[in-house]
């Protein structure tokens, strides 16, 4: 463990790929890619996490970390939303908020917690939230950024939509009938 640990940068590859890198650099044979897979460990292998309040209580634990992110995501969500001075805004029509941080830390009962800001999709605006995940951050500034794109063109798109409604209608009133996009004389 030792010597792996010494030959090893951490950060640099997944604990996985930097095993099976190891493994090949010190004994000349390669593992296959699912050497290390989850699902072959026994249960008293894998790590138990323990999630706590600021006050010390439990609130859920476990071995399965995917599932206690999304049984605790709202939880976080509020733990966000008291935490004081925040970058949250709803009801934004434009990027007018400057740099969108990748995380942003927040120090509550003495913890620092790490929240992923995303712009979030209101149908008629966005919101700048913190969210738990940064996979969920980005999924949310994904359809964010799309709405604030609308958004800048609505009036382009009503002049596109509107000139070509026009032009088709005046194809079709010339007798230049496409079927697609004309209707059959009665």
């Amino acid at each position: 463990m030792t010597a792996f640990l010494e030959a090893t940068t951490v950060g640099a590859q997944s604990l996985s790929e930097a095993l099976r890198t190891w493994f090949k650099d010190r004994f000349g044979a390669s593992l296959p890619t699912d050497a290390f897979d989850r699902a072959d460990l026994p249960l008293h292998l894998l790590a138990n996490v323990r999630v706590v309040d600021a006050s010390g209580t439990e609130l859920a634990s476990g071995r399965d970390l995917a599932a206690l992110r999304h049984e605790l995501g709202q939880a976080a969500q509020m733990t966000f939303a008291a935490a004081g001075p925040s970058i949250e805004r709803k009801g934004l029509t434009r990027w007018d908020f400057g740099h969108l941080p990748a995380t942003l830390a927040v120090t509550r009962g003495g913890a620092q917690l790490t929240g992923y800001p995303a712009l979030v999709d209101e149908h008629d605006s966005v919101a700048l939230l913190l969210m738990d995940t940064e996979s969920a951050a980005l999924a949310a500034t994904r359809a964010g950024i799309v709405r604030l794109i609308r958004i800048a063109l609505k009036d382009a798109l009503s002049r596109w939509r509107r000139t070509r409604r026009d032009s088709r209608s005046r194809r079709c009133s010339s007798g230049r009938r496409s079927p697609p996009t004309c209707s059959a004389p009665t």
